[in-house]
């Protein structure tokens, strides 16, 4: 490639980015102005509210007897925070204007004077400067004047033959209610405490002696950088990956489907230049803008460190706590080689992948899921308990987000550093060979002259015919997960087993109406073709082979993997207590159907018309172990995909991968309904989701080879049978 051509290239890329302003904005204004100011205004806008909350005055009502209240009126009184000679006035002035108001009215304890039930020499006694302002008024119906927020809580008082009973009614909804209520549950807490030492008095007990007797002392060996990094390590990666996804994502689309709708792209193609050497100064082009937004990104955390460290000096004057910046700076540059190779990734990926969008509206439904993916990813970093180890450090985005929160708190494992830096070099490179293939490509940068969503458009104005394209299958895959979750989860909590159904019904609806609505050709969608008999055959052989390959997976998934085992063997309990035909419907029959017309039809029907055969088997069955949303069942659905989409390739019928999408969950369906007899047989406790692996586990790996090969060679011989084209990568 041309150095200088690529130079003069970037050059015009850069000058074209920088006056998009939307750009600039995504990878300049928000990291170091709009992410510090909403951290920092959060935080001023929390202090405020406390501080709002702990300076008010709260109005209360007690009811029941005037002998059971009068020595509750008297605590809260005396554990009120001492006030002066203004606030004493405000507090007459509020109680003057709730009686006029005629349904509250002051019930001040100094005109009912009693005896204080804290003495003064108390050892005790709580420290009423930390409470809330409680001004007791009399209500006549305290349930309503709470409803209607005249009060912010009430106590009902009941006083037995040797028990009082306090209960505090309050709106957890509203903040001044809850606050007050869990001030009055603090006061009485103390209160009864108080008496309880009273009693123990009377009898001879000397209690404060006795709590002299076992001290408990808590001693916090972090240090004060850890304890800011502790704060900072959920928070920081989370708005590292959000800003880089979007920085780069919004570069990417101008450079690419913005291009194609100006027409530029056109242009820079005549230019006495290879591809090659444009994709590439376009990469760096992006690469620079995503280079620019880490720095950026660890400038802004540098500065809500250094407002962390202040915030907690403020809170904390009298433990003089100072902070040694200079310890941060390999934990700032280990994020900054992690950081940088994770934009090289996203910047590569972003443009291989808005490359087939044919404008910015496709381009952004395709931004959608990948955004919204790396927000949910990010979230792990706010989980208490998860940590880096060998199996995240693989984990794209995992990995960044663990290894961030790990340095922040000074815990440094180099094989696990070098690991999350392999693994992202790895991606990066896998990317960047992603967007060369695609850019080479006519018919994806220019083939498809299509809509955007023909849903969107009159269905009179819709010409008949063709297939869907990259943009609608993403868009439909969306809908498709947003109904497994949402709509499947509400059905199944609605009809327990049988709601799976509905899950179902709704992708089904999505192929089969959209297809409908947009005029397609449903024979070329769906592949619905008459199959030859021995592609039958040749699909149940390569389903043998492809299980027993799914079960090798299987034995060392769970080793890594016991949390979603755990989550299957929770599935299998609701299914053992079904019918077999009831398992057969809703397990084995409606999801051969329903999922291989959304996937094998709808879905790779729009891959398959961009892509070469062999991408377009791979990403269509990764999408199918995505939509599995369990770990384990990516891979091995993962794979069972690729036979399954191999099938419909050889034999353009979608027949023989309904065969073995039905064979394997029949199969799971079988083993699950008789696992006690098999168990009885066997006399060993096995999981019915993962007794194939167990069995194959026990056999002799050389003989588990042999017949591995032999089912998947029949299979795919079979699937030959009249076809002269092979499937090329």
């Amino acid at each position: 490639m041309n150095k200088i051509a690529i130079l003069t290239l970037y050059k015009r890329e850069m000058l074209d980015i920088l006056r998009d302003k939307k750009t600039v904005f995504m990878n300049v204004f928000v990291p170091i102005v709009l992410i510090p100011l909403i951290t920092i205004g959060a935080a001023q806008v929390m202090m405020s509210v406390q501080s709002s909350l702990d300076s008010q005055d709260y109005n209360i009502s007690l009811v029941g007897s005037e002998e059971a209240t009068s020595e509750l009126e008297q605590v809260i009184e005396n554990t009120n925070p001492t006030k002066d000679a203004v606030d004493s006035s405000a507090k007459k002035d509020s109680a003057d204007t709730a009686t006029a108001n005629g349904s509250t009215e002051n019930h001040s304890s100094t005109d009912n004077p009693i005896s204080a039930p804290f003495s003064a020499s108390s050892t005790t006694q709580m420290p009423s400067q930390n409470n809330l302002s409680a001004i007791i008024v009399a209500s006549q119906n305290p349930e309503q004047d709470l409803k209607d927020k005249k009060i912010d809580a009430y106590i009902e008082v009941q006083k037995n033959e040797n028990q009082l009973e306090y209960k505090i009614h309050f709106i957890s909804s509203n903040v001044n209610s809850s606050s007050i209520a869990s001030d009055l549950v603090n006061r009485l807490e103390h209160y009864k405490e108080e008496k309880n030492i009273q009693k123990l008095a009377e009898l001879g007990v000397d209690y404060p002696s006795m709590q002299n007797e076992i001290l408990i002392e808590r001693t916090d060996h972090a240090t004060n950088e850890q304890t800011i990094g502790n704060l900072l390590g959920g928070i920081i990666p989370l708005l590292l990956i959000l800003g880089l996804v979007n920085g780069a994502a919004h570069t990417a689309i101008d450079t690419t489907a913005g291009e194609k709708e100006r027409g530029t792209l056109e242009t820079t193609f005549s230019f006495p230049v290879t591809r090659k050497e444009i994709i590439t100064s376009k990469f760096f082009a992006v690469a620079t803008m995503a280079f620019i937004s880490v720095l950026l990104n660890i400038l802004s955390i540098a500065l809500m460190g250094s407002y962390t460290a202040s915030l907690l000096g403020s809170l904390a004057p009298d433990q003089n706590i100072s902070v040694n910046f200079a310890s941060y700076l390999p934990v700032l540059f280990i994020l900054f080689v992690c950081v940088l190779l994770f934009a090289i990734f996203v910047s590569a990926f972003s443009l291989g992948v808005f490359s087939m969008a044919q404008s910015p509206k496709e381009a952004n439904l395709y931004a959608t899921p990948i955004v919204l993916v790396a927000t949910l990813v990010s979230y792990i970093g706010l989980i208490p308990n998860a940590e880096l180890s060998v199996k995240t450090a693989i984990l794209p985005i995992v990995n960044i987000v663990l290894l961030t929160k790990s340095i922040f708190v000074f815990e440094y494992d180099i094989t696990l550093i070098l690991i999350t830096f392999a693994s992202n070099l790895l991606y990066s490179l896998l990317a960047i060979q992603l967007m060369f293939s695609v850019f080479e490509r006519e018919d994806i940068l220019f083939g498809e002259n299509s809509r955007f969503l023909r849903i969107l458009e009159k269905r009179a104005n819709i010409k008949a015919g063709g297939t869907p394209s990259i943009g609608e299958a993403v868009f439909l895959l969306i809908l498709g997960i947003i109904g497994l979750v949402f709509i499947g989860g509400y059905f199944q909590l609605k009809f327990g087993f049988f709601g799976v159904l509905s899950i179902q019904v709704w992708i089904l609806f999505l192929a089969v109406g959209f297809a409908f609505y947009a005029k397609f050709d449903f024979k070329e969608v769906f592949s619905i073709r008459a199959p030859h008999p021995l592609h039958l055959l040749g699909a149940a052989s390569l389903w043998l082979g492809t299980l027993m390959c799914v079960a090798l997976l299987s034995i060392v998934l769970t080793k890594y993997f016991p949390e979603s085992v755990e989550g299957l063997e929770l599935m299998e309990d609701m299914l053992k207590e079904q019918t077999l035909p009831a398992l057969l419907l809703v397990v084995a029959i409606a999801p051969a159907i329903c999922e291989e017309i959304f996937f094998r039809g709808f879905v790779y029907s729009a891959f398959g018309k961009k892509f070469r055969p062999a991408i377009a088997i791979l990403i269509v069955s990764a999408l199918f172990g995505v939509y599995h949303l369990s770990v384990i069942k990516f891979f091995t659905t993962g794979i069972l995909g690729i036979a399954i989409n191999y099938a419909l390739y050889k034999t353009k019928s979608i027949f023989p991968s309904m065969l073995i999408h039905f064979l394997n969950n029949a199969t799971s369906v079988i083993v699950i309904f008789f696992q006690e007899k098999l168990m009885q047989m066997s006399g060993e406790q096995m999981s019915a989701e993962l007794s194939e692996a167990e069995m194959m586990s026990q056999a002799n790996p050389v003989v588990a080879l042999i017949f591995i090969v032999l089912f998947l060679g029949a299979g795919i011989f079979l699937l030959n049978l009249g076809q002269k084209k092979d499937i090329t990568v």
